[in-house]
């Protein structure tokens, strides 16, 4: 593996493997030019390159020599790819229930709670998540919200809160969780 070579230079160079077109990608862009901006110094220069989440090769960002990836993937194998090279990697993705690498995301645990205060405040009798099977954020998701109602039905003494059958056995390994 090619090392990179100039990790003194005054400037840093840093890989942006993003996909093209969606909203979520440019409020990412947004906070990457606030941080180049604020961060801006005489010390210090800024560069950054795309590479096109469908088309990246290795080679072609070895050979740029970034000091870092910023990435936003689905994709298990691209974070793997991206991983092996050596390089710190931040991936803003949260999809990927094992993922190496750091992620910057949001709390997903939390978003199932405030879906499940939502409803709650609405005095529901029954409740229901509905979420993807796979992929990290929606099972914290998933478990945000029945740990919110389990709270909820405790607290009150299990009062008119009811929760049905089929849910029950999801509130059983919440709670194993949680343990």
């Amino acid at each position: 593996m090619k090392q990179v070579s100039n990790l003194m230079s005054n400037s840093q160079r840093i890989a942006l493997v993003l996909p093209d077109h969606t909203e979520h990608v440019r409020c990412i862009l947004k906070g990457v030019q606030t941080f180049a901006v604020a961060n801006r110094s005489t010390a210090r220069d800024w560069h950054f390159r795309f590479f096109s989440p469908k088309h990246v090769i290795q080679a072609s960002i070895l050979a740029w020599e970034p000091h870092g990836i910023l990435a936003h993937t689905h994709q298990n194998e691209l974070c793997e790819m991206l991983d092996g090279l050596g390089l710190p990697l931040v991936n803003t993705s949260s999809s990927l229930v094992h993922q190496s690498g750091h992620s910057v995301s949001i709390d997903d645990r939390r978003v199932g709670e405030i879906a499940a205060e939502h409803l709650l405040n609405l005095n529901l009798k029954c409740y229901a998540f509905y979420g993807y099977s796979e992929g990290r954020f929606s099972k914290d998701r998933e478990a945000g919200f029945i740990e919110r109602l389990k709270a909820e039905t405790e607290e009150m003494g299990k009062r008119a809160t009811q929760i049905p059958q089929q849910f029950q056995r999801r509130i059983s390994d919440a709670k194993a969780q949680v343990r």
